[in-house]
């Protein structure tokens, strides 16, 4: 799960990611080889080896876990923001949660291709969403399923189950692995960083940052909209704001709710 985030040292990044290299990777992912992917070699030590080669004056964590993983917990709540740039609902729904629970804004980034067999498009889209309290959640915009946080549980923790579930047809096709090339996830990465250049220095003017930005790429002057999503009745996390800066408490982020 490939995620960034910026750490609270100033001058510190950290890494958080448990998958190696592979030749699906190749396409889209910045510094890596066929050498990386040969020796299967963890991404954040490929990611963190030409981070520090870039010689700028800043140190780099590299922590080769799950961000829902007890062992990523100290660091994960130790940023000062995160970029989360993974496709999984189950990552994506604790740095929801994080950032309700201890204000560390979460700019979360999304690619979606879905090809029609005529040669067009049904979307072409790369997304960008700042997760704070005050906008709506992850879970009411509807970019996370609990049906798919359930079988990426099963898939990681009993796979036996999860294969069973998966011929039974409870469990959609898997994904093309190798969807995207490197000029879309680069324009939605530079779209991401955009979003906190204009909260640090509001380059775009006083009203110009947005919760959700979606580009669509498949039109030829690739517009930007601005998505008006909306918190469901009683969600607890963005319309009760029950959590908001609630910090520590067991279970961690309250997973049961």
């Amino acid at each position: 799960m490939p995620l960034f985030s910026q750490g609270s040292v100033c001058g510190t990044v950290a890494l958080f990611d448990t998958d190696f290299i592979d030749e699906t990777n190749l396409n889209r992912l910045h510094y890596s080889t066929r050498t990386d992917a040969n020796l299967r070699r963890l991404k954040v030590d490929v990611l963190g080896e030409a981070i520090a080669g870039i010689g700028l004056p800043i140190s780099v964590a590299r922590i080769p876990h799950h961000v829902e993983d007890i062992e990523a917990r100290d660091a994960l709540k130790s940023c000062d923001v995160v970029f989360g740039c993974t496709d999984d609902h189950l990552g994506r729904n604790v740095l929801n949660r994080l950032a309700h629970f201890y204000f560390i804004p979460i700019i979360d980034l999304g690619l979606l291709i879905d090809p029609r067999s005529d040669g067009g498009y049904d979307a072409f889209d790369g997304r960008v969403t700042v997760v704070q309290p005050g906008s709506p959640c992850q879970v009411c915009r509807g970019l996370i399923k609990s049906d798919i946080m359930l079988h990426e549980g099963l898939r990681r923790k009993d796979p036996a189950v999860y294969e069973q579930r998966r011929r039974a047809g409870y469990v959609a096709d898997a994904a093309d692995p190798s969807p995207v090339v490197v000029t879309f996830t680069t324009e939605v990465a530079t779209m991401a960083v955009n979003e906190l250049f204009q909260r640090l220095n509001v380059f775009r003017g006083d009203n110009g940052a947005a919760s959700e930005r979606v580009r669509r790429f498949d039109e030829v002057k690739e517009p930007d909209l601005l998505p008006s999503g909306k918190s469901r009745p009683g969600c607890k996390l963005c319309n009760r704001r029950r959590y908001d800066g609630r910090g520590d408490m067991d279970p961690f982020l309250d997973t049961t709710s």
